[in-house]
């Protein structure tokens, strides 16, 4: 097997989460429960900054809240340029899709363990959902601050 050499050009420089402890609106939960899971990119050209926000709550089959919501943002500084650029009318054009898996990755872990840490002890403390990063990126809603 062969080791590659990987060099991210970025650095994290803010990891920060909803203050609010888990609170469930029922007395009981349903045996089925969804995960809702908002991903978010915001992109500072200017200043090469990337913002990954992950919003998410439990919901019932109806679609319907039954819990609060968590959300984590993670904040990447790149050396020099952005993964993704703003094309022509509202496109984006990705530049560097590794470095885009790696930022989306990099939020997917932290977010997951920030939950299982949320949810302890909870009725809703399930194996936590697979998430497909490849998935998520096609979900992702992208901005970009000016």
């Amino acid at each position: 097997m062969t080791k590659s050499k990987v060099h991210n050009s970025f650095q994290i420089v803010n990891i920060s989460r909803s203050s609010d402890s888990l609170s469930i609106k029922e007395d009981k939960v349903p045996e089925e429960v969804k995960f809702s899971l908002l991903p978010y990119l915001i992109l500072n050209i200017k200043e090469s900054i990337a913002t990954v926000i992950l919003s998410s709550q439990f919901v019932n089959k109806k679609g319907i809240a039954l819990s609060n919501e968590l959300i984590v943002q993670v904040i990447f500084k790149f050396e020099k340029k952005l993964p993704i650029t703003q094309g022509e009318k509202d496109t984006v054009k990705i530049q560097n899709y590794e470095e885009l898996l790696s930022i989306i990755g990099i939020t997917v872990g932290t977010f997951r363990g920030i939950l299982y840490e949320w949810l302890k002890g909870s009725q809703l403390q399930h194996p936590l959902p697979y998430i497909d990063i490849e998935e998520f990126i096609k979900g992702l809603r992208i901005s970009f601050s000016k």
